[in-house]
């Protein structure tokens, strides 16, 4: 709650000092003083498992696209912890020390963003290798430090609003709702610094003897220039929105090639691999040769006449809007010869 005084808001505060800790050479223990050495000690076991992680992380700093994004995501549990036991040491400032905690909450949610877009891949076999990395896993490790957060402010609000949660000479209502929050968070952090020991492993990052310098590791995974990077371009995406221009020609032309072939570039292409790594395999065993061809369609998108392919020359298709002239390609029949030729077989096919 809040006093208001002359038109201006003031916190409440409790009408009592604390005594303190240390009385005539005696030390007389509170209620929150426990609360301080409990806090204290969940908040020291958080930071000492979640630094260890990093470090390892860092040591073993492989795969730095990758790893960028977990050591950012490691370190929301030391500095939440710390922030929860800043608060319930000085309760009376802990609505710009919980704002830091938030701040840094949104930089946790755009990393794990990124690492699951990191993790989908068009190829198929390596889609499967995506469940080895334990996404739901990741993801519970995330989301419910947020939930928990979140739910339990508001139902220590709630307590404090039906009168569960009341004044004491030492401490308002507020004070007691910040101190319990921050020892329900320092205990959870703890637990959560544990659970992401498995969530983010390092081992299939370890590739001994060599190691990464940490420093250099630590520079890179804080280099925010890419976040930067995407913040000016979405910028620029809703800039060009509201003037009504072209955001997005290439996404419009691969929603063009899957309307007319009915499926994607990249299933085509998977597909088209599949099909061809057997019978080529056996055909060199026998000495043979095989000739793909590409296959063509023409689409129209707005104004413009597009070329799509399907093929090794897919780019070339899609590069039509850039390059208005295309050279005209020789005959299938005439390509045929000429790479016959090349590898020294005769004129006569197999059919």
């Amino acid at each position: 709650m809040a006093d208001f005084i002359n038109g201006r808001c003031y916190a409440q505060k409790a009408p009592d000092t604390s005594p303190p800790l240390i009385q005539h050479g005696d030390i007389v223990f509170q209620a929150h003083h426990v609360g301080w050495l409990i806090t204290g000690c969940f908040t020291l076991i958080s930071m000492i498992t979640s630094f260890w992680l990093m470090n390892k992380h860092l040591q073993w700093y492989t795969n730095k696209k990758e790893q960028r994004y977990i050591v950012r995501i490691l370190l929301m549990v030391p500095l939440y912890a710390v922030i929860s036991f800043a608060s319930y040491l000085f309760w009376n400032h802990s609505t710009p020390l919980l704002l830091l905690r938030d701040c840094y909450e949104s930089t946790v949610l755009t990393a794990f963003f990124y690492l699951l877009l990191l993790y989908l891949s068009p190829d198929p076999v390596e889609q499967k290798e995506i469940f080895r990395k334990k996404p739901l896993l990741k993801l519970v490790a995330i989301k419910a430090v947020v939930f928990l957060t979140f739910w339990q402010a508001t139902g220590l609000s709630l307590l404090t609003m039906f009168g569960v949660v009341k004044d004491t000479p030492y401490m308002t209502a507020d004070n007691i709702n910040i101190g319990l929050g921050a020892l329900l968070e320092t205990f959870e952090m703890m637990l959560f610094a544990f659970l992401h020991i498995k969530a983010f492993t390092y081992k299939p990052y370890r590739t001994p003897p060599y190691r990464t310098r940490r420093l250099r590791a630590l520079g890179h995974a804080f280099d925010f220039r890419e976040t930067l990077r995407e913040l000016w371009a979405g910028m620029i995406y809703m800039v060009d929105r509201t003037k009504g221009r072209e955001t997005d020609a290439e996404a419009r032309r691969q929603a063009v090639l899957e309307g007319v072939f009915g499926r994607s570039r990249i299933q085509i292409r998977g597909s088209a691999k599949l099909q061809n790594e057997g019978p080529q395999l056996g055909a060199v065993e026998k000495g043979e040769l095989f000739v793909g061809g590409a296959v063509e369609e023409t689409a129209h998108i707005g104004e413009e006449r597009q070329w799509l392919g399907v093929g090794e020359t897919y780019g070339d298709g899609l590069g039509y809007h850039s390059r208005r002239t295309k050279e005209k390609s020789e005959d299938l029949g005439q390509q045929i010869e000429k790479e016959l030729a090349k590898r020294g077989y005769s004129r006569r096919r197999k059919f």
